[in-house]
């Protein structure tokens, strides 16, 4: 017993056909080191961020950082250092750390 369409194949034709449906092409996440579809790949729920910490307990708020990441540093009129952005975007990566260099307490890190 088979199936219809194969009855009705004429001699010698093949007579079983495996259907493989097309798999999603599949690729490595560079932040979650897990296989996701492409376009999940970069979604803002997968990506994960930089988080910018300063300890306030060491810092003298020179305001170094802000002279080379101002979107994400800012010394209030108060004097106090403030973090604008503690998740920057990668765009902003290099100048974030730049801060970390120039930071002259060491009172900046980068948590991944």
């Amino acid at each position: 017993m088979g199936c219809p369409q194969h009855e009705t194949a004429p001699p010698g034709a093949l007579t079983t056909m495996i259907s493989v449906p097309h798999a999603p092409q599949r690729s490595l996440s560079p932040t979650a080191g897990v296989l996701m579809p492409p376009n999940l790949r970069d979604h803002p729920s997968t990506v994960r961020r930089m988080r910018v910490v300063v300890d306030m307990n060491v810092c003298e708020s020179n305001a170094l950082c802000m002279g080379v990441a101002p979107e994400v540093f800012e010394l209030g009129d108060d004097d106090v250092l403030r973090v604008l952005d503690e998740q920057p975007g990668e765009e902003l990566r290099a100048r974030v750390e730049e801060a970390v260099r120039l930071c002259p307490k060491q009172a900046i890190s980068i948590e991944e």
